[in-house]
């Protein structure tokens, strides 16, 4: 697949950024939107430092925003079970060293598409 993609953008280095963002992208809500129909459980991603230098970027964590927010459980609850309000299967936990990441790395969509639950825990 990945030699089929290369044929249509030519050699992968000569990619523009613009085309490289959007197959990053592509590429994760397809993960994700996999993982919904065929993973039966939550899979947790613990990321130390998600501000990193190969994080911080918006291509990275617009890729890492969707991969949460596509990943929804394909079938719905059946008769009996109980439903279950998230239905996510990727979840991150992730730590990150500068106070000012929610202001200077993420926009509106990523941050609510990471729906983040804030904690304060000093090291």
């Amino acid at each position: 697949q990945v030699a089929a993609e290369n044929r249509e953008c030519g050699i992968g280095l000569l990619r523009t950024p613009n085309q490289l963002t959007s197959h990053v992208v592509r590429r994760a809500i397809a993960i994700a939107k996999a993982l919904g129909d065929r993973h039966p459980r939550p899979i947790y991603l613990v990321i130390h430092n998600i501000d990193g230098v190969g994080l911080r970027n918006e291509d990275a964590q617009r890729a890492l925003s969707v991969l949460v927010v596509h990943s929804n459980v394909a079938n719905g609850p059946k008769r009996d079970e109980i439903v279950v309000e998230d239905r996510r299967i990727v979840r991150i936990a992730a730590s990150l060293d500068h106070v000012d990441v929610p202001i200077l790395l993420w926009d509106i969509e990523t941050m609510n598409n990471y729906s983040w639950i804030w904690k304060k825990i000093n090291s």
